[in-house]
Protein backbone atom coordinates (compact mmCIF):
# COMPACT_ATOMS: atom_id res chain seq x y z
CA UNK A 1 0.00 0.00 0.00
CA UNK A 2 1.42 3.23 -0.53
CA UNK A 3 2.09 6.15 1.46
CA UNK A 4 -0.63 8.06 -0.34
CA UNK A 5 -3.21 5.71 0.42
CA UNK A 6 -2.24 4.95 4.36
CA UNK A 7 -2.68 8.92 4.38
CA UNK A 8 -5.98 8.75 3.12
CA UNK A 9 -7.23 5.84 5.37
CA UNK A 10 -5.62 7.04 8.54
CA UNK A 11 -7.74 10.42 7.68
CA UNK A 12 -10.64 9.16 7.25
CA UNK A 13 -10.60 6.71 10.43
CA UNK A 14 -9.40 9.74 12.67
CA UNK A 15 -11.69 12.20 11.20
CA UNK A 16 -14.38 11.54 13.61
CA UNK A 17 -12.00 11.49 16.85
CA UNK A 18 -10.79 15.19 15.62
CA UNK A 19 -14.29 16.57 15.64
CA UNK A 20 -15.09 15.19 18.86
CA UNK A 21 -12.10 15.63 20.72
CA UNK A 22 -10.47 18.13 18.16
CA UNK A 23 -6.38 19.12 18.97
CA UNK A 24 -6.70 17.50 22.29
CA UNK A 25 -7.06 13.53 20.92
CA UNK A 26 -3.42 11.63 21.61
CA UNK A 27 -1.49 10.32 19.05
CA UNK A 28 -2.28 6.57 20.96
CA UNK A 29 -6.16 7.78 20.31
CA UNK A 30 -5.09 8.58 16.79
CA UNK A 31 -2.96 4.96 15.81
CA UNK A 32 -6.16 3.31 18.02
CA UNK A 33 -8.74 5.02 15.70
CA UNK A 34 -6.27 4.45 12.35
CA UNK A 35 -5.43 1.21 13.59
CA UNK A 36 -1.76 1.43 13.03
CA UNK A 37 0.80 2.41 15.10
CA UNK A 38 1.86 5.30 16.57
CA UNK A 39 4.97 5.59 14.23
CA UNK A 40 3.14 5.32 11.01
CA UNK A 41 1.34 8.29 12.06
CA UNK A 42 4.93 10.32 13.03
CA UNK A 43 6.17 8.80 9.93
CA UNK A 44 3.25 9.86 7.82
CA UNK A 45 2.10 13.19 8.99
CA UNK A 46 5.29 14.35 12.00
CA UNK A 47 2.44 15.01 14.44
CA UNK A 48 -1.36 15.11 15.13
CA UNK A 49 -1.38 18.47 14.11
CA UNK A 50 0.36 17.03 10.67
CA UNK A 51 -2.95 15.05 10.91
CA UNK A 52 -5.24 17.80 11.89
CA UNK A 53 -3.38 20.18 8.56
CA UNK A 54 -3.53 17.24 6.57
CA UNK A 55 -7.67 16.63 7.35
CA UNK A 56 -8.16 20.50 6.88
CA UNK A 57 -6.52 20.22 3.29
CA UNK A 58 -8.42 17.11 2.42
CA UNK A 59 -11.85 18.56 3.82
CA UNK A 60 -11.16 21.91 1.44
CA UNK A 61 -9.61 19.57 -1.39
CA UNK A 62 -12.91 17.60 -1.63
CA UNK A 63 -15.03 20.36 -2.06
CA UNK A 64 -12.99 22.57 -4.65
CA UNK A 65 -14.34 20.98 -7.61
CA UNK A 66 -17.88 22.05 -6.65
CA UNK A 67 -16.15 25.59 -6.36
CA UNK A 68 -14.68 25.40 -9.24
CA UNK A 69 -17.47 24.50 -11.48
CA UNK A 70 -19.77 27.02 -9.95
CA UNK A 71 -17.87 30.15 -10.50
CA UNK A 72 -17.12 28.89 -14.26
CA UNK A 73 -21.03 29.67 -14.85
CA UNK A 74 -21.99 33.15 -16.07
CA UNK A 75 -23.22 35.24 -12.93
CA UNK A 76 -27.31 35.11 -13.07
CA UNK A 77 -30.28 35.09 -10.84
CA UNK A 78 -30.43 30.72 -11.57
CA UNK A 79 -26.86 30.48 -10.45
CA UNK A 80 -27.29 32.51 -7.55
CA UNK A 81 -29.90 30.12 -6.61
CA UNK A 82 -28.33 27.18 -7.50
CA UNK A 83 -25.16 28.39 -5.97
CA UNK A 84 -26.82 28.91 -2.44
CA UNK A 85 -28.86 25.50 -2.46
CA UNK A 86 -25.74 23.80 -3.39
CA UNK A 87 -23.71 25.08 -0.20
CA UNK A 88 -26.52 24.78 2.05
CA UNK A 89 -26.90 21.16 0.91
CA UNK A 90 -23.22 20.13 1.21
CA UNK A 91 -22.90 22.37 4.88
CA UNK A 92 -26.56 20.40 6.05
CA UNK A 93 -26.74 17.42 4.23
CA UNK A 94 -22.82 16.67 3.28
CA UNK A 95 -22.00 14.89 0.06
CA UNK A 96 -23.20 11.43 -0.46
CA UNK A 97 -20.40 9.21 0.51
CA UNK A 98 -18.42 8.44 -2.73
CA UNK A 99 -18.75 11.40 -4.27
CA UNK A 100 -15.30 12.55 -2.60
CA UNK A 101 -12.65 10.62 -1.10
CA UNK A 102 -12.63 12.72 1.66
CA UNK A 103 -16.33 14.22 2.61
CA UNK A 104 -16.97 14.56 5.69
CA UNK A 105 -20.47 14.07 7.41
CA UNK A 106 -22.55 16.94 8.72
CA UNK A 107 -21.95 15.90 11.96
CA UNK A 108 -18.08 15.67 11.07
CA UNK A 109 -17.75 19.22 9.57
CA UNK A 110 -20.04 20.93 12.61
CA UNK A 111 -17.31 18.94 14.92
CA UNK A 112 -14.26 20.17 13.52
CA UNK A 113 -15.76 23.52 13.32
CA UNK A 114 -16.92 23.58 17.27
CA UNK A 115 -13.42 22.27 18.24
CA UNK A 116 -11.64 25.00 16.36
CA UNK A 117 -14.10 27.77 17.56
CA UNK A 118 -12.74 25.96 21.16
CA UNK A 119 -9.28 26.55 20.19
CA UNK A 120 -7.20 28.72 17.64
CA UNK A 121 -9.67 28.86 14.93
CA UNK A 122 -7.50 27.60 12.54
CA UNK A 123 -10.42 25.03 11.09
CA UNK A 124 -13.01 26.89 11.19
CA UNK A 125 -10.69 30.26 9.55
CA UNK A 126 -9.10 27.60 7.11
CA UNK A 127 -12.22 25.91 6.15
CA UNK A 128 -13.74 29.41 5.39
CA UNK A 129 -10.72 30.97 3.85
CA UNK A 130 -10.28 27.92 1.23
CA UNK A 131 -13.64 26.16 1.19
CA UNK A 132 -16.29 29.20 1.52
CA UNK A 133 -13.91 32.27 0.88
CA UNK A 134 -13.63 31.67 -3.34
CA UNK A 135 -17.36 31.82 -3.10
CA UNK A 136 -18.18 34.85 -1.53
CA UNK A 137 -17.06 37.81 -4.48
CA UNK A 138 -18.72 35.20 -7.04
CA UNK A 139 -21.93 35.14 -4.82
CA UNK A 140 -21.84 38.96 -4.70
CA UNK A 141 -21.63 39.12 -8.79
CA UNK A 142 -24.57 36.85 -9.20
CA UNK A 143 -26.68 39.04 -6.22
CA UNK A 144 -25.72 42.30 -8.47
CA UNK A 145 -26.58 40.39 -12.03
CA UNK A 146 -30.00 39.53 -10.24
CA UNK A 147 -30.11 43.00 -9.11
CA UNK A 148 -29.41 44.11 -12.15
CA UNK A 149 -31.62 41.57 -14.17
CA UNK A 150 -34.92 42.79 -11.25
CA UNK A 151 -35.18 39.04 -11.02
CA UNK A 152 -33.99 39.65 -7.16
CA UNK A 153 -36.61 40.07 -4.07
CA UNK A 154 -36.21 43.26 -2.25
CA UNK A 155 -33.96 43.43 0.12
CA UNK A 156 -35.54 42.85 3.61
CA UNK A 157 -32.05 44.37 5.51
CA UNK A 158 -29.51 46.42 3.64
CA UNK A 159 -26.18 45.31 2.83
CA UNK A 160 -24.80 48.51 2.96
CA UNK A 161 -24.66 50.03 6.72
CA UNK A 162 -27.75 52.68 7.21
CA UNK A 163 -25.74 56.40 7.90
CA UNK A 164 -27.25 58.86 9.76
Amino acid sequence: MSSDHRRLNILKSVRGLFSKKGLSVTSKELSAAAGVSEALIFKLFNNKEGVYKALLEMTCDAHQPFGNELTEMESSTEVLVFATYLLIFIKVCGLEPGETEMSLTPEELRGLILQSYQTDGKFARSLFEQGLGPWVPYFKECMEAAEKMETLLPRVFPLKPLSG
